[in-house]
């Protein structure tokens, strides 16, 4: 893929924010336990965005599908996250009528 079409694939896409250090943990893992050619390190800061490049297309294939999964988790985790604290701020600290004194 080209720099032309950057940011393409998520036009339009609306989700919770993830770090983008944790996607990219995140995602180089998972392509790492998957069987098959390996990505070479040099083409993930031009996936990322993070410097200008061409990336074979079955390397493009194999990271997006990572980075789907990667985005998938990390924005699940982080929405249970948000309701644990969300449900931990609802608790009632108050003590009962009766137990007053």
């Amino acid at each position: 893929m080209c720099d032309c079409l950057e940011g393409e694939d998520d036009a339009g896409a609306a989700g919770p924010a993830v770090p983008l250090d944790a996607l990219m943990a995140r995602t180089r893992a998972l392509e790492a336990r998957k069987p098959g050619e390996r990505v070479p390190d040099r083409l993930w800061p031009v996936f990322f965005g993070l410097a200008s490049g061409s990336i074979p297309w079955p390397h493009h294939q194999r990271m997006l599908a990572c980075r789907q999964t990667a985005f998938a988790f990390l924005a699940a985790d982080r929405a249970a996250r948000r309701r644990a604290r969300s449900a931990a701020m609802r608790r009632c600290t108050a003590e009962a009528p009766e137990r007053r004194a």
